[in-house]
This record gives C-alpha cells, sequence and structure tokens, in this order.
C-alpha cells in the first residue's frame, strides 16, 4: 500500500468550489461534500449513472487508500498542491467535468497545467492523473502505479528538474527538467517524486 497522505481543507473552501461545478438546485438539495452534489456535477458534465457510480467509487477508494478530500466529480484535494484526477469510466484523457463536456478526444486537448509536474497512471497521458505543484517529495497516491504509465514536467523554472524515488527512497530516475516528458514509462520501481 502506497504512504498515506492525509489532508483537509476548510469547509468554506470547499462550498466554493463545490459551487462553482453545481447548479443552485444541486446544492439547496445536498449538503456540500455528500455524493449527491458530485452525481449532479457528473449529470452536467454528460455521464451516466453507470459511469458516475464507478467514479465515486473509485474517488472513494483512493480517500479511504490515500486520504483527501474529494472537492469534485472526479477530483481529489491531496493539500499542499496536489491533487488526483480521475478518468471517467470508458474515457482515456482526464477532464475537468466543470469545463469539458463529453470525452477529451486527443493528447494535446488536455495536458500537464503551467507550474505542474503530472504522473499518469498510464501511457501518452491516459488514466488517471495525480498534480504535484509545489516543490516537496510527493508519494504517487493511490492504486495503479505499478506498471507502464507517463509523466510531463510543465513547471515553471528550468531548474526544477524532478527525481523520482523508490519503496525504500532510493534514486530511481532525475529528469532534465520543465519540458522534460515521457509517454511510456515504468513507474514499477517508483513510489515517490520530488518535482524539484
Amino acid at each position: 500500500m502506497r504512504l498515506r497522505l492525509r489532508t483537509s481543507i476548510t469547509a468554506a473552501a470547499l462550498v466554493a468550489t463545490i459551487g462553482a461545478f453545481a447548479t443552485p438546485a444541486a446544492m439547496a438539495s445536498a449538503t456540500p461534500g455528500t455524493h449527491s452534489v458530485f452525481a449532479a456535477q457528473s449529470r452536467q458534465a454528460g455521464l451516466t449513472e453507470k459511469q458516475n457510480a464507478e467514479l465515486q467509487r473509485q474517488a472513494d477508494a483512493t480517500i479511504a487508500e490515500s486520504g483527501g478530500r474529494q472537492v469534485a466529480a472526479n477530483l481529489i484535494d491531496m493539500g499542499h498542491g496536489v491533487s488526483v484526477r480521475l478518468v471517467v469510466p470508458g474515457e482515456k484523457y482526464v477532464r475537468d467535468l466543470a469545463t469539458t463536456r463529453g470525452p477529451v478526444t486527443s493528447v494535446t486537448a488536455y495536458v500537464c497545467p503551467y507550474g505542474d509536474f503530472c504522473a499518469y497512471t498510464g501511457v501518452n497521458y491516459t488514466g488517471k492523473e495525480q498534480r504535484m505543484g509545489p516543490c516537496g517529495n510527493h508519494p504517487l497516491l493511490g492504486s495503479g502505479w505499478g506498471g507502464s504509465g507517463s509523466w510531463y514536467n510543465n513547471q515553471t523554472q528550468w531548474t526544477m528538474i524532478a527525481s523520482m524515488y523508490g519503496k525504500n527512497g532510493e534514486w530511481v530516475y532525475s529528469d532534465d527538467g520543465p519540458g522534460s516528458h515521457d509517454t511510456h514509462g515504468n513507474w514499477r520501481p517508483v513510489w515517490s517524486v520530488t518535482n524539484c
């Protein structure tokens, strides 16, 4: 089991975040943080009930294993600038359900935001995404990191070299800084990333 990372965010921040994704009717009928708010967001994004149920199951499993707080239907805030975004069941790429209706169909349409180091459980930036913003050593969270995957270093300074470490803290690999990426990486020996 991966290292557990426990964090929390304030109720006000959660309400503000959920409010950006849910309709006023959904907000009135559900207490912030409940599954019904996220189900409403999923419906607005065009997900089926089956997709929503599986997405919620994955969110619950990730939180049970790694901690964090669900702040959107497919987004878990781990605190300290780290987040996990889940891919919608049946789709290849992660997407922001608040702004993107329908599946993302190409890697160029959605890739790691500027300022972050992003790890993906699948090759070619597919599957679950873990974003790492502020400088630190970040464990890979949840399941899915035991094989082929990908990563993109889109940090802001050329000196922000990311290094990957094994289960016992041993160095595995260092990239060449911002712009570095690997579309067919191997997560098997990697347990954490120091993104700067």
